[in-house]
């Protein structure tokens, strides 16, 4: 049927296919088939070539499957670093106490916002925000 929609068509068709060998092993190949003409342009024979991509597909499964694995760990520490977050946020305002996160490299520095009032600050807007490591102020 593959070299016959070849023929008729008069143009190259592809397609995957699953082999089965009389040894018993499988292997899935991709095979091109395409028409020979003769000296009157008219398709009288098919040329077919066959790679065999067994390899391929089965890499691209193993992909998939690691991917939905990753897919789901992230979804997972998500989740348990949402849980984390929100006991550290219950746990400092019970406390009434703050953090704050200086990345050194970048000289950027965080405040959790109860901090401005502990200190008795307004909260700057983000304009008049500056980093500095000498001001202690975000």
């Amino acid at each position: 049927m593959h070299d016959a929609l070849a023929l008729e068509k008069g143009l190259a068709h592809s397609k995957e296919e699953t082999l089965l060998f009389g040894d018993g092993h499988i292997e899935t190949v991709e095979t091109i088939r395409t028409p020979i003409y003769d000296g009157e342009n008219k398709p009288y024979a098919v040329l077919g070539i066959a790679r065999d991509i067994t390899m391929r597909r089965k890499s691209e499964k193993s992909i998939q499957m690691i991917g939905t694995y990753l897919e789901h760990m992230v979804e997972e520490r998500t989740e348990t670093l949402k849980v984390t977050m929100e006991r550290l946020s219950l746990a400092t305002r019970s406390a009434q106490i703050g953090t704050w996160d200086w990345d050194i490299i970048n000289d950027k520095i965080w405040w959790d916002p109860i901090l401005y009032d502990i200190l008795g600050w307004n909260i700057p807007m983000k304009s008049e925000m500056k980093t500095s490591s000498t001001s202690g102020k975000a």
